[in-house]
């Protein structure tokens, strides 16, 4: 027996869509942009070494005063140079590196199959939605 509007059998996104919802919910990361990895880790270094510096700055500040009362106003000086320029040059190094593993990645990927990941509930049923959207 047919199905109602004269098409035989389940259209590709329709059976996409129960096999997501039946439980099928695995997935693999084939690759990845080059670009976004890379704009994240530039990110994330970036605030790791404002962090990283900031604390560095807080304690070398507390401690230079009392130890060579001479130097207070080098000490700031310096500090300031590195709490400004270590977040610029660990998201420059984080953005080169993301790039470059994004990159080391997608070439691993195409060999080996990539990373498989298990989506919850609500991501399967958005992923559905997604597919859906995608054949319409």
């Amino acid at each position: 027996m047919g199905h109602p509007d004269g098409r035989d059998g389940l259209d590709r996104a329709r059976l996409t869509e129960l096999i997501v919802l039946m439980g099928e919910h695995a997935m693999v990361v084939k690759s990845v942009g080059v670009l976004s990895v890379g704009k994240v880790l530039g990110c994330l270094g970036a605030v790791l070494g404002l962090l990283y510096f900031g604390v560095i700055l807080w304690q070398d500040l507390g401690r230079a005063p009392a130890a060579f009362p001479q130097t207070k106003g080098d000490a700031l000086a310096n500090g300031i140079i590195i709490f400004i320029s270590a977040p610029i040059a660990f998201g420059v190094l984080g953005f080169i590196g993301g790039i470059l593993l994004a990159a080391l990645y997608n070439v691993v990927a195409r060999g080996l199959g990539g990373i498989e990941i298990t989506l919850g509930e609500r991501e399967r049923k958005e992923a559905a939605q997604n597919q859906r959207d995608a054949t319409i």
